[in-house]
């Protein structure tokens, strides 16, 4: 049977008769947009943005008087503006955005208004360069004289992000209008207007129960989500209609007398009961036509379907799709997500949830409703779910960046990934598993490879240590027989002692090469015994070099007493000025040991912050990622979800 009420979609200019309780927001925001170029629209999820615009605004105008550009992300806002502009100005190839521009207008005589609807859609899902070229697009629209506007709408905990884009456009956030939650009083007035429209009563004492409407949408909470009070009205009118008229339609153009009642709204109860009860009865009915359609279908097929249209944050993800038939195919970047289900299947799941409002088709993409079916969904996740979520992400992720780097998969990405891959199976795609698999072969060549330079490297000090030794030993055995015979000519002694001292220092160098600060000092220190054949610039080589190898020793117990102490980018700070000093294969080593250490810690950091985050245990998220920007100050990434946890 038919509901008068929105459920989850949006108010558009057909709903403007039933559009209640935004009447100053809508006179604000026509104001700016009659006065401005550029107008900013932010609130939180469920405020009603949409609707404001697409219904409460839209109604302002004549038809003569603005022409409308709606556009969301998609796949990508730049193709989604120039299909947009293709349509509107009908050119196939227009030239840039201000040449369509320019042809829309001649031809209808309207300024056009293009209204970027869930703008976070380009920070959730888009690349540094896609918002590049649409922020450049945007200005050279703004620089042009054409009578245009343009409205961006987003959910308000993506502000942060637009500060990027003020470096190219200073006003940006100069005009702009934040949609608050209504209030109990609004509320009010959004029912005793929809029901007086729609022949509704409500039993006496009608503002009492009103009240008791308005207590079980908010559960007691200040501010009430729009999309809810919609849910829970078309819930309520739903039931009753059934009762009240078993079998039968509300004629064309009217709607039959109904009247809620207080056992009628009691027995409703709260709207997460009601929303989270909708979507697991209609999960469990398509589940079974599934599974009757597709026998082998898994048992959480349906619940697979659902989450793949969330993304990790817990918002909306678009997928672009095209039908061959009865089968569904999806975008090729997300069809891991959709896996094991068969084209077939997929295409009757999503055509199901489709009739049951849970999905939504616009411009040749699937989208839940509603962010807040999105919200729900992600609740429901465990930690596996969200674990094997984002290193499904992650793999398709350094999938795609190898067909440009040809960088394969590291030994700590593998480790990462090692247990969940047999719970993805279904979900990769035979390109991925070679990749998953040919990264463990190169991650072992590898290796091997450094092994087999360790090995060489600690060969050759060996043999550079011994051949030292033992020229020492013989120099030594020469000078002391010499000195004994006391050979007559004084350059014949300076000479043997002199290539004493080069003995003595080459047991020192070696011996400094292998890491033994203490012993090649002390071997360095016997050279001043010969101090006296010496000429000044080599006691003052020797000294300089004794000074070095000080400074190295300081260095590395410095360095090894921050490892000790954890504090890994400290210590490869105290290794690197050892390298700088006098470098050897010990400081090498150190170096990319701690190296290492510091990027396993540095996602150790990040991972956990990610699951604390995700299970909204902010603080604690919040301490993780301080922790992984300690180890990597420069990480963008990181300190965007830090960002987030102190917006929280």
């Amino acid at each position: 049977m038919n509901s008068p009420f929105k459920f989850l979609d949006a108010y558009t200019i057909d709903d403007r008769q039933a559009f209640f309780g935004r009447e100053e927001e809508v006179a604000a925001l026509y104001d700016m947009v009659t006065r401005n170029r550029l107008i900013l629209v932010y609130g939180q999820s469920g405020t009603g943005k949409t609707s404001l615009i697409q219904c409460g605004l839209a109604a302002r105008f004549d038809a003569t008087d603005w022409y409308p550009l709606f556009i969301r992300r998609q796949t990508d806002i730049n193709q989604s503006l120039a299909q947009r502009l293709r349509q509107a100005s009908g050119l196939d190839d227009y030239g840039t955005a201000v040449d369509a521009l320019e042809e829309i207008y001649v031809a209808g005589l309207r300024p056009v208004y293009f209204i970027f609807d869930q703008l976070e859609e380009l920070f959730i899902l888009g690349k540094p360069d896609e918002r590049a070229t649409f922020i450049q697009t945007i200005r050279d629209i703004l620089s042009s004289s054409l009578p245009c506007r343009i409205l961006f709408v987003m959910r308000e905990e993506y502000l942060a992000y637009l500060y990027g884009f003020e470096k190219t456009i200073p006003t940006f956030f100069d005009r702009r209008l934040r949609v608050e939650p209504m209030s109990t009083t609004k509320v009010k007035s959004v029912l005793e207007g929809s029901f007086r429209q729609f022949n509704i009563r409500v039993q006496a004492p009608e503002a009492e129960n009103l009240l008791r409407i308005i207590d079980n949408i908010s559960g007691g909470r200040a501010g009430i989500q729009l999309p809810y009070l919609q849910v829970y009205l078309d819930s309520l009118y739903r039931e009753d209609f059934t009762r009240t008229y078993p079998n039968r339609e509300n004629p064309a153009g009217e709607w039959l007398p109904l009247e809620f009642t207080r056992p009628e709204i009691d027995v409703m109860g709260k709207i997460e009961n009601v929303l989270e009860k909708f979507l697991q009865e209609q999960q469990l009915e398509i589940q079974r036509r599934l599974e009757r359609q597709f026998p082998k279908t898994a048992g959480d097929a349906v619940q697979k379907v659902l989450d793949a249209f969330v993304s990790e944050e817990g918002t909306k993800r678009p997928v672009g799709f095209e039908r061959r038939g009865d089968d569904l195919i999806v975008e090729k970047r997300w069809a891991d997500l959709f896996r094991p289900l068969s084209p077939q299947a997929l295409g009757a799941c999503c055509q199901l949830l489709e009739q049951a409002r849970l999905l939504r088709v616009a411009d040749e993409h699937l989208e839940l409703a509603h962010d807040a079916l999105a919200i729900l969904i992600d609740k429901q996740r465990s930690g596996q779910q969200r674990r094997l979520n984002e290193t499904l992400r992650r793999l398709q992720h350094n999938y795609r960046e190898f067909a440009d780097t040809g960088e394969y998969l590291t030994r700590r990405q593998l480790n990462a990934a090692e247990e969940l891959l047999p719970l993805l199976e279904d979900r990769l795609d035979d390109d991925i598993k070679k990749y998953v698999a040919d990264s463990l072969r190169h991650a072992e060549k590898t290796e091997h490879a450094e092994l087999e330079e360790e090995r060489r490297k600690r060969k050759q000090a060996r043999r550079v240590a011994i051949v030292g030794l033992t020229l020492a030993a013989i120099a030594l055995i020469g000078f002391v027989l010499a000195w004994v015979q006391f050979l007559a000519a004084n350059r014949a002694k300076i000479e043997i002692a002199r290539n004493a001292m080069q003995a003595q220092r080459n047991i020192a160098t070696a011996l400094k090469m292998d890491g033994k600060y203490a012993e090649a000092l002390q071997q360095l220190q016997g050279t001043e015994q010969f101090v006296s054949v010496l000429k000044t610039s080599e006691q003052t080589e020797i000294q300089q070099l004794r000074g070095k190898w000080q400074q190295v020793q300081r260095y590395m117990t410095a360095g090894d007493s921050l490892t000790a102490g954890g504090d890994l980018r400290a210590a490869l700070a105290q290794y690197g000025e050892a390298q700088k000093t006098d470098r050897d294969d010990r400081i090498d080593n150190r170096i990319a040991q701690t190296t290492r250490d510091i990027e396993t810690k540095f996602q150790e950091y990040r991972l956990f912050g990610d699951a604390l985050y995700n299970a909204k245990k902010y603080d604690l998220a919040m301490q993780n990622f301080e922790k992984a920007l300690r180890l990597k100050p420069g990480d963008a990434e990181v300190a965007r979800k830090l960002e987030l946890c102190r917006q929280r």
